[in-house]
């Protein structure tokens, strides 16, 4: 039997971590979770053991893998704090209750998408080296935490049920569980999840060009029924489910993570169901400070047009400006009273781009991107700039687009920590990109001022 601790989400008094039972011959018995520090404990008890079936595909003697969540409260703000349970660690920093003044160390946050383990060329290395310099308070893993659909060569994956189920459970198990993987970044700091297509399959929820099982709708079907449960268990800690449109705040920056994968319909029409797209934009709005809205891909895009652009809606992937959604999204992003920081992923490039309202200085668009933390295939050879205006095309009855610009683009492997203090009246991000695998000695910065 393994154990295993993920941190989920915190905020300045209390906590949730996410326990695994791999490897179990039977329904694990009661385990202690302490926060050593504080002395604190909590049982994970026997009766409250999941086996995670893949929606019903495995019996719990094939899984042999149990989880379910505890949680910490009474906890000191910003108190980082090392979480045990048999031989398993995690290291956890509750949020503080106000975002730190300049000469007092940054609030830290750490953003990363698009991990493939079998390409990891050395990111738990690279976060030893990240936790000692820069520890994060918080980190937000914006989708395709692992490939379900590759390697795949168009018939690699098992057409039954039963197969799916055991093929995509080893890799959540492999991602999780295993030393030296996506674990090291996993085990370190509170985590708020997304999705994106690869917790499904490459365009999820259209069919993908490579992956057979996807041609059909009956094909679609049974690989969401088995996919779908597995986000649940591993990326998800609330017990209704997870939430698309989840919204907190440190101090006067408020955060919302927005999924725009898991409610995604076939089609072009809707990203997310119009009741979280409507909180997405109530929340832009009505902000009374700078905000960091999470989505999964970039709102920097173009859309997909043309014969080949097309094809690529059909066989490739479409981006958020490809869905009627788009428009709104854009207006309630120019609509904002303060400064929008996106943070996202998807691309496999990393870049930071800026949108400027004209007329209303210090009330921009920044969108940061970090991807990949481990690219799936091919060489890292291309980036692509930020369109030159936002929307790139004029969407009536929107107002004329506004001019974009990249701060930084480049290709590699990738992580970014955004530091950010508070002086009366904004607050100051120093971005640092994290490449892995290369020499860290002249690590890209960007500082940016929101408002």
């Amino acid at each position: 039997m393994r154990t295993i601790l993920i941190p989920h989400t915190a905020d300045s008094s209390s906590a949730r971590i996410w326990i695994g039972v791999t490897e179990a011959d039977s329904t694990p018995p009661d385990i202690s979770v302490t926060v050593l520090a504080t002395g604190m404990t909590k049982v994970a008890a026997a009766a409250n053991w999941k086996a995670v079936t893949a929606g019903g595909e495995l019996n719990a003697a094939e899984s042999r893998t149990y989880f379910q969540i505890v949680e910490f409260s009474g906890l000191s703000a910003r108190a980082r704090l090392t979480v045990a349970a048999n031989e398993a660690r995690a290291m956890l920093t509750t949020l503080p209750a106000a975002l730190p003044r300049v000469g007092d160390p940054p609030f830290n946050v750490l953003l990363g998408s698009c991990y493939f383990g079998n390409n990891d060329r050395g990111l738990s290395a690279l976060m030893t080296a990240l936790i000692q310099e820069i520890p994060p308070d918080m980190k937000i893993l914006c989708g395709d935490q692992l490939y379900l659909d590759f390697p795949s060569l168009v018939f690699g994956v098992p057409f039954n049920a039963k197969g799916k189920a055991r093929l995509f459970l080893s890799k959540y198990l492999r991602n999780w569980g295993e030393p030296n993987s996506y674990r090291s970044l996993l085990q370190e700091s509170a985590t708020y999840f997304s999705s994106d297509d690869h917790e499904f399959w490459n365009n999820f929820p259209n069919s993908a060009t490579i992956v057979a099982p996807t041609w059909t709708a009956g094909g679609r079907a049974e690989w969401k029924r088995v996919a779908r449960p597995l986000f649940d268990d591993f990326q998800n800690d609330v017990p209704a489910g997870p939430p698309i449109c989840r919204v907190f705040k440190v101090g006067s920056l408020s955060f919302m993570i927005a999924d725009t994968r898991l409610d995604r319909e076939e089609g072009s029409g809707r990203f997310m169901q119009d009741a979280d797209l409507q909180l997405v934009e109530q929340w832009a709005r009505s902000l009374t400070g700078p905000g960091v809205l999470v989505v999964g891909q970039p709102v920097f895009q173009d859309p997909q047009t043309g014969f080949f652009g097309g094809l690529t809606k059909r066989f490739g992937d479409r981006n958020l400006p490809d869905y009627d959604q788009y428009p709104r999204l854009v207006q309630a992003l120019l609509d904002a009273p303060h400064s929008i920081l996106v943070l996202t992923g998807d691309v496999h490039f990393p870049r930071v781009s800026r949108a400027i309202r004209p007329g209303q200085p210090g009330r921009e668009i920044i969108e940061v991107i970090a991807s990949p933390a481990a690219l799936v295939a091919g060489p890292h050879s291309k980036t692509k700039t930020a369109p030159a205006r936002f929307p790139s095309q004029p969407i009536v009855p929107l107002p004329l687009p506004v001019t974009t610009f990249d701060e930084f683009r480049r290709a590699g492997d990738n992580l970014v920590t955004l530091s950010l203090t508070e002086t009366p009246g904004k607050i100051d991000v120093e971005l640092k990109y994290w490449f892995i695998g290369e020499s860290q000695v002249n690590r890209p910065t960007v500082t940016l001022s929101l408002t």
